[in-house]
């Protein structure tokens, strides 16, 4: 598992470092598709616990200026961003340990980032669908 885990970080990194608007700030980008993804995903295991076994999920949610949107945003990146740019960071960027991963896992053009990408949001669409014909 932790072997695709790197894979599709290797296909980014080398993918998202050839787009010449990106040649700066390929990694915070590469961080920021990434992350969003992990955290859709584990929005996704979420719903499903919540609904296959009445798991009981402790949504944060924050208080801090008028309107919805905005402490919304925040609890998202409190709840499900932060934890996966530590990881993501740890794993990959920390130590310039990214530069091992592009030179071990071979480059798939895209093709492995862009299958990660639209089965994550697929899964998503899926489930929110699913949820709202069975509520």
């Amino acid at each position: 598992m932790k072997n695709i885990y790197y894979s599709i970080w290797a296909d980014l990194i080398v993918n998202i470092e050839k787009n010449p608007n990106h040649k700066k700030d390929w990694k915070l980008f590469s961080m920021i598709y990434m992350t969003l993804l992990n955290a859709l995903n584990m929005g996704v295991v979420l719903m499903l616990l919540a609904y296959m076994f009445n798991f009981k999920v402790i949504w944060v949610s924050f208080s801090l200026f008028p309107g919805n949107l905005l402490n919304s945003f925040i609890a998202f990146i409190v709840q499900f961003a932060t934890p996966f740019v530590l990881l993501n960071y740890g794993l990959i960027f920390h130590k310039s340990r990214y530069k091992t991963l592009v030179q071990k896992h071979s480059d798939r053009k895209g093709k492995l980032f862009a299958l990660y990408l639209l089965g994550s949001i697929g899964l998503f669409i899926a489930c929110v669908i699913s949820n709202l014909l069975i509520c």
